[in-house]
Parts: C-alpha cells; structure tokens; sequence
C-alpha cells in the first residue's frame, strides 16, 4: 500500500500519534507564541515623569495638567527653574516609573529614545521573516526532525542570553536570531504534525495545531501577571523547552520525509513501531510497489491481508513508491522558486502572499497593542488569545465543509 493508505490503516489519532502529536504542538506551537508576542510586556510602558531633583516637589518641578479628572505629570519635560518662569527642558536626572520592570526602564526607552521599543521588535519580525525563508529549505534537505530540535535547543540558548542582556543593543540582536529560530521551530511543527495523518485528517491536523498557540497566548498573560520582571519573564519561556531535550529519543523522524528521500525501510520502521504501540494487526511490509493491487483484501476468515508486492531496498518497486504522487514525493529536488514558475501556482502564491500579510499586520497589530486598551492588561491580553480559539474551531468546520 501507499504511504498515504498505510497512515489510513493504523488508523489517525491513535494513541501513539495523538502522544506525539500533543508533545509537537507544546514546544512547536504553545511556546512560540510566547516568543512572538512577549514583547507586548517586556516592552510595556510604565507611567512615568521626569525624576525630581532632590529637596524639590513633584508639583513644583514638573509640569502637569488636568485629564479626566487626574493630575498628569509630563513625560519628557521639567521646569528650568520654576522660581523664575515657567519654562522647561528635557528631563535632566532621568526617569522615575510606576514600576520597574521592563526593558523600558532598564534603558530608559522613553522620549526621544521611545521608538527603539518598537524597532526592537520589527528587528525580532525580521528575523521570524529570514527564518521562514531558510528553515523550511532546511528540513526539506536535511529532515524535519534534526532542524526542528536544533532550532529548539538553539532557541533555548539564545532566548536565555537576551534575559541577560546588558544592554538594548545586544537584547535585540539576541531576540533576532531568537525570531529566526522562532520559525525553524513554528512552521517545522506544523509541517511534522500534519505529515503524520491520512489526508482526510490532515487539514483538521494543522487546524488543531492553532488552539495550542491561542494556548499559549493564553498562558502568556498568566505567566507576565506573575512574573513582572522583565528578566524572569524572558528566561521563563526560554528555558520552558528544556522538556524537548529528550525529543531525539521520543519523536520520529516524517515518514512521508523519509520517504520523499528513499529511505523506505526507516519508514517502514516508524509505520511498524506505530501499529505495535497502537496494538493495530498490520502487514509487514506495509509499503509496498505497484506490483500487485496496494489494496487490503479480506479473505475468508474476515482478516485483511495485503495483496502487494513487498519493497526490498534498491528494487524497482521502492523507486515506485518514491515516484508515488500520493506518497508526496518526486525525484526532482523542489524550491521555493517553483512557487512562481507556472501562471496559475504564481497567482495563488501572490494572493496568499498579500492575504498572509495583511493577516499578519492587523492580527499582530492588535495582539502587541492590547495595552492601550481600557481595562487591565493582563485581562485584555488574554481575551485576545481566547476569543481565537472559537474562531480556529469554526474553522476547522469550514476547512472541512
């Protein structure tokens, strides 16, 4: 049987894919979504004035004005000398803040010095867009597997130096290749998940996959309530996937991957070592050529039993498989520059280019700025993660109508 029909056999979402499933989607979707929204707090602007010279009063050093109903002291403003007039300067001695916790007091990102907040994180945004073109190339060459766990432990690595940055420069390079990183790990995930079913079950695969970012987000606000250090926060969900240090051991490689490169028998193993974890009775070999029908008939006793042609390395029959469209792989090395060979695959890839990008401007557009929203911002944070998840399930709905 083909791979596709082999996948079908054992059955989608048995025990051991839902296992596997569950573990890909908490580091490859729950923790990213921390890294790419967590800006949203290690960047929060606190209410802040100009710091008063000693033996001076706040009200007689900064100018201020009647807001709602509340004083409001002037952010990047002091009096030069308020016995004289009432003219002003830049704040001279610095800052004083409602909290200390961000890298907004750290460095005193305000005033002038404001814009590098948000340009620390358009810095990390290009790193996710140079990672979303190199990564996916990667685990097409190289396996899905081995990228996606060294764009882990590398994250880890790096995640954790930016908690200990000294200062705004080397935070935000650090948080650039940690953006980079954030894609080797995100969209490997979502392709590992989804290679694991039948494709009947694929498009509900990669769906499902979203409500453990929503998750994340979630969980996000939480985790920022309770740790309002800036630091803390940061190395927190850096060091949150040292659970996938063992994943080498714990998850398979892509059967279809393996496949797509010829490597029929490692397939084969992963196929069989499901059905044995599933207790599901499977024919061994499962995958097999054209030389017989790739179809499971039942003989008289009511047992399924293939009437196939089992592969044996180097035989004509594995070329079959790997030539095999439903198994999804080719002998021609594909590139993202095949995207725009044809007129018809250019036009699509242009729409879901623009719809993906305007996707992204608006949905991170809101998700970073939730804290100018009236209310708690903790509160606000996490309705923006909750109300997705009716959303991606509706979706899932749709996808399959």
């Amino acid at each position: 049987m083909e791979l596709d029909e082999a996948l079908f056999f054992l059955g989608d979402f048995g025990l051991y894919q839902t296992i596997i499933y569950v573990l890909i989607c908490v580091s490859g979707q729950f923790t990213q979504a921390w890294h790419m929204l967590s800006m949203a707090f290690l960047g929060g602007l606190p209410e802040h004035h100009c710091k008063v010279p000693e033996g001076l009063y706040l009200n007689h050093s900064v100018p201020s004005s009647l807001v709602d109903g509340r004083v409001v002291y002037s952010q990047c403003s002091m009096y030069k000398n308020v016995s004289i007039d009432n003219s002003t300067v830049p704040c001279e001695d610095g800052w004083e803040y409602s909290f200390q916790s961000t890298i907004v007091t750290e460095w005193d990102l305000v005033c002038v010095k404001s814009a590098l907040v948000e340009t620390s994180e358009s810095v990390f945004m290009a790193g996710v867009m140079v990672g979303s073109l190199v990564f996916g190339q990667l685990s097409d060459h190289f396996g899905r597997l081995r990228v996606w766990l060294v764009s882990i432990w590398l994250q880890i690595v790096f995640g954790v130096g930016a908690a200990f940055a000294q200062d705004y420069y080397s935070f935000t390079i650090l948080r650039f290749i940690t953006g980079a990183l954030e894609q080797g790990v995100d969209i490997v995930s979502y392709v590992m998940a989804t290679e694991m079913f039948s494709p009947a079950r694929r498009s509900f695969a990669g769906v499902l996959t979203t409500l453990f970012w929503a998750s994340g987000i979630m969980s996000l606000a939480l985790l920022a309530y309770l740790l309002p250090n800036w630091r803390h926060l940061q190395l927190l969900i850096s060091l949150f996937n040292v659970i996938a240090l063992p994943y080498w051991w714990v998850i398979p490689e892509s059967s279809r991957w393996l496949v797509s490169r010829g490597r029929i028998g490692e397939a084969e193993e992963i196929l069989q070592k499901v059905a044995r974890f599933n207790n599901k009775a499977v024919p061994s070999p499962m995958l097999v050529s054209g030389g017989g029908t790739g179809k499971n008939e039942i003989d008289h006793t009511g047992h399924q039993g293939p009437d196939v042609t089992p592969i044996t390395p180097g035989s004509t029959g594995e070329k079959d498989l790997h030539m095999s469209g439903s198994s999804g792989a080719s002998t021609e090395r594909k590139n993202i520059l095949d995207l725009f060979r044809t007129p018809r695959l250019r036009k699509f890839t242009l729409i879901m280019m623009f719809v993906w990008w305007v996707n992204s401007l608006i949905y991170y557009g809101l998700s970073l700025n939730t804290d100018i929203l009236a209310g708690d911002k903790y509160v606000n944070f996490f309705i923006s993660g909750a109300v997705e998840i009716p959303a991606y399930i509706i979706s899932s709905f749709v996808v399959h109508s």
